[in-house]
């Protein structure tokens, strides 16, 4: 059996979220939670302006063709996923696997939501439901999730969600606003049988079914 590979998936719904890709109406959006989050974000992501402490739009508009790109692209070396709040249909952070290995296959995750959301759950419902759909699609052997020990509030995504503690990194990652080196926890989860229950489905291109 082939296993399809690349951006394929349309749309993946929970009873709270409904994360699928970019398009350009989604432009505003992304640049207003972005500039709000950019504090809390700057410390762990390098592609937040650390002179203005945020992107400005026209950096914002160089991402949004960089996943123009990517889409296009039938193995996409990393695959950008935007989340929405059910009940207001707003844009509320994106979740990607910023690095893809479609032979194993195995995927890298990072995330990040807006503040103004957190505490709500709403990233560890959408890594439940983005993990499930790679493991069941894709064929995925390995998901992994790796933060600075600094960083507990991403570490707590993989924690919730059952990934095994692999290992401690050390002097792995940065805190970018104090230069600090940091050590860093890699998790890991190797089947969707392990995943709290969710309910979700997902829709895929047409010819991948």
């Amino acid at each position: 059996m082939t296993l399809p590979k690349g951006n394929i998936l349309k749309s993946i719904e929970t009873p709270r979220l409904i994360m699928r890709h970019h398009t350009h109406d989604d432009f505003d959006a992304y640049v207003e939670v972005e500039q709000h989050s950019a504090k809390e974000l700057s410390p762990w992501f390098g592609w937040i302006n650390s002179e203005q402490g945020y992107n400005n739009r026209a950096e914002i508009k160089k991402y949004f063709s960089y996943l123009d790109e990517l889409n296009s692209n039938d193995n996409p070396k990393q695959l950008h996923f935007f989340i929405f709040e059910k009940q207001s249909n707003q844009f509320i952070g994106t979740l990607l696997f910023f690095r893809v290995d479609w032979d194993i296959p195995y995927f890298y995750l990072a995330y990040w939501l807006d503040t103004r959301k957190s505490g709500n759950g709403y990233m560890t419902e959408a890594t439940n439901a983005l993990s499930r759909f790679c493991f069941r699609v894709y064929g995925a052997k390995r998901i992994q999730i790796s933060a600075s020990v600094k960083n507990q509030k991403s570490l707590n995504v993989p924690r919730r969600l059952h990934f095994t503690l692999e290992g401690e990194l050390k002097n792995y990652s940065m805190h970018l606003v104090t230069q600090e080196v940091t050590n860093s926890l890699m998790y890991a989860c190797l089947s969707p049988d392990t995943l709290p229950p969710l309910e979700c489905h997902w829709e895929i291109q047409e010819g991948h079914q």
